[in-house]
């Protein structure tokens, strides 16, 4: 039995979604990854003036709504990685390792389903909150979000012994938020953040002239993320639990 066949996915995405509705916690969590949305519409423009006035900087507000992008990435990897810790905690994932689905079929199918749903609400962000650049970029920008959040959902698995150690890891997580803010410095210093794959959206935002294209700086997103995953599964594969 697969995870992702059609019965049993119907079945498993029933119960996560029953499971998140339970806990008030994860459901702010998801709430919280659309919040930045109506604070760029209200407060964008402000900032644009701010930013212009003040240190001559333009195209903040694109930065913003690039950090809007990312958010969703950064909730919902998170909601999964509690879910999961959760499921260790409980012992579901021990449970699982003598069915037919097995535990890498949850976790795979836990991250398959954030990065679907992530690109979804980033597109859906980007779309409506960067509508002055390529239609392409957001989607590119989306991407990288979805990678972001299968890193932080498998960071707290790999290295959180349980749901309050993973609150404590979810402040360095959180941290990775800020990489795309490096676009606002010169090279080659902005690029001492370029080890972390959410930095690339920031490039693509155009807000230094030196900035890379959306699709190059895509491309150095993934191949770290790819990097990173591997060392978290590798990481994972060496619990005990």
């Amino acid at each position: 039995m697969s995870a992702f066949s059609p019965k049993t996915m119907a079945s498993l995405l029933r119960a996560d979604a029953l499971n998140v509705s339970r806990d008030p916690m994860l459901m702010i969590g998801i709430v919280m990854s659309m919040l930045p949305v109506p604070l760029i519409v209200v407060f964008g423009p402000l900032a644009e003036t701010a930013a212009s006035e003040t240190f001559g900087i333009t195209g903040m507000a694109r930065l913003l709504g690039a950090l809007a992008v990312l958010m969703p990435g950064a909730m919902l990897g998170w909601v999964t990685g509690f879910m999961l810790l959760d499921d260790r905690d409980e012992a579901v994932l021990m449970v699982l390792e003598t069915t037919p689905i097995g535990r890498n079929g949850i976790i795979a199918y836990r991250l398959v389903v954030t990065i679907v749903l992530t690109v979804i609400v980033s597109v859906s962000i980007g779309f409506f909150v960067l509508p002055a650049l390529l239609w392409t970029t957001p989607f590119l920008m989306a991407i990288i979000a979805a990678g972001h959040a299968v890193l932080s959902a498998l960071f707290l698995l790999a290295f959180a012994a349980n749901k309050v150690e993973g609150l404590a890891l979810t402040k360095l997580i959180n941290l990775a938020l800020l990489a795309p803010l490096a676009a606002l410095f010169a090279p080659p210093w902005r690029y001492l953040a370029a080890i972390v794959p959410a930095f690339w959206i920031g490039e693509m935002t155009g807000i230094s002239p030196t900035a890379l294209s959306p699709l190059p700086a895509t491309v150095i997103s993934l191949a770290t993320t790819v990097l990173f995953v591997m060392f978290l599964l590798r990481c994972l594969d060496r619990r005990a639990d």
